[in-house]
This record gives structure tokens, C-alpha cells and sequence, in this order.
């Protein structure tokens, strides 16, 4: 979330003392537009790139252990120690 406040933030706050482009507050209100857009087009190319490679390794090794496995707890099933001192 505050990577996403940063973008859009930049839209509004940018100057241009200290760089090429103008933020809302320097009266130019497109700056938050193309953030707005930016940030957007990053989320769904971070959704889609994310459910590809889910199911590609769904299909391939998959995403769970078996039942049996996730009662008995991967600490036990794969690094053969307890994560965890219940006693």
C-alpha cells in the first residue's frame, strides 16, 4: 500500500525545481492521471504474471502438500525438527 500511495503520491507532490515534471499542486492535474495509470497497469501485470506462475507450478510439482503431510506439520516433514516446543 505504501509503495502504491508513493506513486500516486508522486503525481501529486512532484516539483519542478527538482525535476522535469509538475505534480497536481503545481497545477498540473495530468501528472496524477498518468500515475493513477501507472500504478494500475503495474497491478495487473503483477496479478496476471502471478496467476501464470501459480498455476504453472500447480501443474508442474503443485501448490499443496498432502493431507497428511499438513497435519503432521512441514517442520517435521522437512527439516525433521519441531518448529515449535509445545509441551
Amino acid at each position: 500500500m505504501s509503495g502504491l500511495w508513493g506513486a500516486i503520491a508522486t503525481g501529486i507532490f512532484a516539483c519542478p525545481l527538482i525535476n522535469s515534471a509538475s505534480g497536481l499542486i503545481y497545477g498540473n492535474p495530468n501528472q496524477v492521471v498518468i500515475q493513477i495509470i501507472a500504478a494500475v497497469a503495474t497491478m495487473i501485470y503483477a496479478f496476471v504474471v502471478s496467476y501464470v506462475l501459480a498455476r504453472i507450478i500447480k501443474a508442474t510439482m503443485g501448490i499443496r502438500v498432502d493431507e497428511k503431510t499438513e497435519i503432521e506439520g512441514l517442520d517435521k516433514q522437512l527439516h525433521e525438527e519441531s518448529g515449535y516446543r509445545l509441551v
